[in-house]
């Protein structure tokens, strides 16, 4: 069996005991730690072996150390960096990230958090093992659902499925998905898209945060702060969208304020994008907006579905042949109202299929997730 290298790049003989203690109690077998003193060192080690782990202890004045390192961890980028730090202020743990750490520990959490990371990187799925498929979910205006809606049809998709889905939350302004499942995390989307040249499934699925098993939650920069959320890098989008899809089967793409391009570059990636929009006067109007513009980049093709969502027969604003007119021959499906049995999910912030499995809005996600698992097959 190959075994999995970690290099450690430390002046300190406890923080040594301790990740070698660290790593005996991972559980992982075949695993090999070296230790080196100096960076000089440390950069000799990475260039003449192939290295799983790098841990680097970055002393007392860690933001300099850590600008230091950065050319030499740019030359190795398939090395997985973490970084031990006295604590995890925040200008650290963004310096550590901007040089391609995949986590930062305080040195008193080594001995109870590295097995855990070590056992979570080294079991992430190596790059291009997976040929995963999108489903992106547009929003035609607030309030029409498609963030509940993108949420419970990642829960249906994982559920007729063996393999984990992940929901990407791309809500710049509000970051609606973590705060429904109430999912907190430090990283997310603009971190694993922010540096090309590190953009990779590893990063993804180690940013990730875990809502339940099989389901996991890239997190919009408005869930980790608010008052500063920080910019998605959208220039990697392609790239970033390469590594969800090396890293997961399924992925949901939550993108409810998006602009045109961005828009199209997520339509013409995915296997099923759903236009979401309530029969209402804006509704159709801002949903015959983004058909046109995703007409007018090429990306309105066989795999653009208009979802006439929160249906009611007898009490929507504009009837359905209406609707279907003014929208042309875009392809149009309805999604029933259940307001009782999402309210519920919303308010206890729980998915729809464990607080309404009856619902038929349920039911018409579950039709969603055939569609998509349809289009998925002839992608």
């Amino acid at each position: 069996m190959t075994a999995n290298r970690i290099l450690l790049l430390t002046a300190d003989a406890e923080v040594e005991r301790t990740v070698a203690r660290a790593s005996q109690s991972s559980g992982l077998s075949a695993l090999e730690v070296d230790v080196v003193r100096s960076k000089g060192e440390f950069e000799k080690q990475l260039d003449a072996r192939s290295t799983s782990i790098a841990l680097v202890d970055v002393g007392s004045d860690p933001l300099a150390f850590l600008r230091s390192l950065e050319p030499v961890l740019a030359s190795h980028p398939h090395t997985r960096l973490v970084v031990l730090c006295e604590e995890q202020r925040t200008e650290v743990v963004l310096e550590a990230m901007q040089v391609g750490a995949r986590h930062c520990l305080d040195k008193p959490s080594v001995a109870s958090d590295l097995p855990g990371v070590l056992q979570r990187l080294l079991r992430a799925r190596p790059a291009a093992t997976v040929d995963g498929k999108i489903v992106t979910v547009l929003s035609a205006g607030g309030g029409s659902g498609s963030t509940t809606l993108a949420i419970n049809l990642a829960e249906e998709i994982r559920r007729r499925s063996t393999k984990d889905v992940l929901l990407v939350d791309l809500d710049v302004s509000f970051g609606g998905a973590a705060s429904y499942l109430g999912v907190e995390g430090r990283f997310g989307v603009a971190d694993a898209f922010a540096d090309a040249g590190r953009i990779d499934p590893n990063l993804v699925s180690s940013t990730a945060c875990v809502y339940s098993e099989g389901f996991h939650l890239l997190l919009s920069p408005a869930s980790i702060d608010f008052s500063e959320p920080t910019p998605i890098r959208w220039e990697n989008l392609e790239l970033g969208l390469e590594a969800c899809q090396g890293a997961y089967a399924h992925t949901v793409i939550d993108a409810p304020r998006v602009s045109p391009g961005i828009a199209a570059t997520l339509a013409r990636e995915s296997a099923l994008t759903l236009i979401v929009f309530q029969l209402n006067v804006l509704g159709v109007r801002n949903a015959r907006s983004i058909v046109a513009a995703l007409r007018d980049r090429g990306a309105f093709n066989g795999s653009c579905l208009l979802v006439a969502n929160r249906y009611r027969k007898r009490t929507s604003a504009i009837d359905f042949g209406d609707a279907k007119k003014a929208l042309g021959d875009a392809p149009i499906v309805l999604v029933r109202n259940d307001f009782a049995g999402a309210s519920r999910a919303v308010n206890f912030g729980e998915l729809l299929a464990r607080v309404a499995p009856r619902s038929p809005l349920r039911k018409d996600l579950f039709r969603l997730a055939e569609k998509y698992e349809q289009r998925s097959s002839e992608a």
